[in-house]
């Protein structure tokens, strides 16, 4: 199941795989225990404990987007182009 995460400006769709992926890299960061309640959302996405881990949908603030943006750019130029516009209309 993939997961959408946004900070209703912009947003991003992870598969499964790259849920885990940025699971263990936001992990290992310096924002590791802080928000590890994002570390939890992309590690229960992809293992439910219960029917509020199945939502498809994670938003978060500004700040923590911008971050996992730029470890998600980090993975190379394919990844950065996941990030996208929400749509007004």
């Amino acid at each position: 199941m993939a997961l959408r995460i946004t900070d209703n400006k912009k947003y991003f769709i992870l598969t499964t795989q790259l849920c885990i992926k940025l699971e263990l890299e936001l992990n290992v960061s310096g924002h590791g225990r802080e928000w590890s309640h994002i570390g939890d959302k992309l590690y229960y996405s992809v293992h439910p404990r219960n029917n509020e881990d199945s939502e498809s949908t994670f938003v978060i603030n500004s700040q923590q987007f911008i971050f996992l943006g730029s470890l998600i750019s980090g993975w190379g130029s394919s990844y950065s182009s996941m990030i996208k516009e929400v749509s007004t209309a």
